[in-house]
Order: structure tokens, then sequence, then C-alpha cells
């Protein structure tokens, strides 16, 4: 379905499960569009949950603009919900999507009943993260001067392990339709994620997530957005690294179900 919203901008989205259920709100990761989260969705709904997934701005086949903020996203997801009459939802981000999902909770807390983030980013805080965003943009550039047959190379190597087959189908499909160009815009947007000081201002339970062969400064952001969060859980999920729900299905499907059944239906 799409939705048109602005001055001739269009949402991809769509819609499952019974209207009058919990309502769940998926955000996808950098240069994924919302197909990563087929395996969710279908689960999410058999448990009783209402379903809503959409390609965000600058991926999949919503609108790509030339200028991208976290607060075009946050229009992009309100204007959504109010235009297929959802009042209160659970987000759910991975990777981005999970810089996304901080930023739309703080900004909008009369919309939100509980946030999930998974191998995501936060505010560059430290110098070693702004040091490793840095590095992260220099390969960007890396990978558009060299072209997209290095990136898919990247991917490629990046997800050659027995745990991470699932993510290494997804990414090989998608990485050849991605413009790295984009990748960069984006990049540069969610660099601008929530100050985590803000977070404290929520008062919704919430659940981190984060992949055990990720590096350990990596696990260390996530576990700092955890500890701003006033009521969370902190996961370090076992043979998964980003994005967790493809690469360890079983343990994230898991760990959400319970987590949105503490919050709805206990």
């Amino acid at each position: 379905m799409i939705h048109e919203y602005g001055k001739g901008l269009e949402t991809y989205y769509t819609t499952h499960g019974e209207k009058g259920n919990p309502a769940v709100l998926l955000l996808h990761g950098l240069g994924a569009e919302m197909n990563m989260w087929s395996e969710q969705i279908s689960l999410l709904e058999d448990h009783g949950y209402h379903v809503i997934a959409l390609d965000l701005l600058c991926h999949g086949q919503s609108s790509h603009v030339e200028h991208l903020s976290l607060e075009a996203w946050n229009e992009q997801i309100k204007t959504l919900l109010a235009s297929i009459a959802i009042k209160k939802i659970a987000i759910v981000g991975i990777g981005m999507g999970g810089v996304i999902a901080q930023h739309f909770a703080v900004t909008n807390k009369n919309l939100v009943d509980a946030l999930v983030t998974c191998d995501s980013y936060g505010e560059l805080e430290t110098i070693y993260d702004k040091f490793t965003n840095v590095v992260s943009m220099l390969g960007l550039r890396f990978f558009q001067v060299m072209g997209r047959n290095a990136f898919v190379w990247y991917n490629d190597m990046k997800f050659n392990h027995s745990y991470a087959i699932k993510a290494w189908e997804y990414f090989m499909e998608v990485s050849y339709k991605q413009d790295i160009r984009e990748i960069i815009k984006v990049k540069k947007a969610i660099n601008k994620a929530v100050p985590m000081q803000e977070l404290k201002g929520l008062k919704i339970p919430a659940l981190v997530m984060v992949g055990e062969h990720e590096n350990k400064h990596f696990i260390d952001v996530n576990k700092r957005i955890a500890k701003h969060l006033r009521v969370s859980d902190f996961l370090v999920l076992g043979a998964a690294k980003k994005p967790s729900n493809l690469t360890n299905p079983l343990k994230f499907d898991g760990a959400l179900l319970k987590f949105l059944r503490d919050v709805y239906y206990n």
C-alpha cells in the first residue's frame, strides 16, 4: 500500500493482523527494506499483534529525498500512523531503525507504549564513537569510488558464516540495488542521533538487544543506550551479529515475543 503525504512524498507500507490488536511498528536497517522483517511479521501476526512495516525514506519503494533527517523520518511515521488511525504502538527498530525509533519515542511520547532497539547506534558521545564513525564513513566513500561490486563483495564476506545464511541471502539480493550515495546520505542523518540524556525522559518499558559477534565497542554503545532508558532490559544475543533478526531469528524472536507479551498481556 502507498501513503501519500507532504509535497508529493510516498510511503510504501503493509499492515497485518487484526486492527484492534496491540500495534507493533517495525523499522528496518540501513540499506534494507521492510521485507527484512518477513519472518517477524508472520510471527507477530500469529501471536495476536497488528503489525505495520514500511520502507523508510531513501529505501525501497518509498520516496528518495534530497534532504534527509531524523525529523523527516519522524514525519513519515507520524503521518502514516495518523492515516491508518493507529494511536499507540510498540516501536521496534534494528540498526538504523533503532536510531529512528529512539528519536520517535522521545519526540512522540503520547504515541509509544514500548521501545525495542537491536544492533542500534546512539549519540556520538565519546572520542572513540566519533573515530569509529569516521572510519565507517571512509569505508562508504571507498565503496562509492570502487563501485557496487566492491560493496557486494563486502557483504558477501561480512555474512560468510554458518549462522548468518539468511542475512547473506538477503543482502546478496538487496546489495545489487543499493546506491552508495544514498547510504552515505542516510548515514549522515543517523549520525545526529537523539542525545542519550533525552532517553532518560522515557518512562515506557524498553528492550535493547545486540548480537554477541559485534565488536566490544558496538556492544558497549548498545549497553549505554539501555542504561539511559529508565525501564529497560539489555540482552546480548548469542550467535548473532547485525541484523540479529536475520542472523539469529530464533533468539531475536523469542526475546521480542516475551517482551511484548509482558507489555501487553501480563
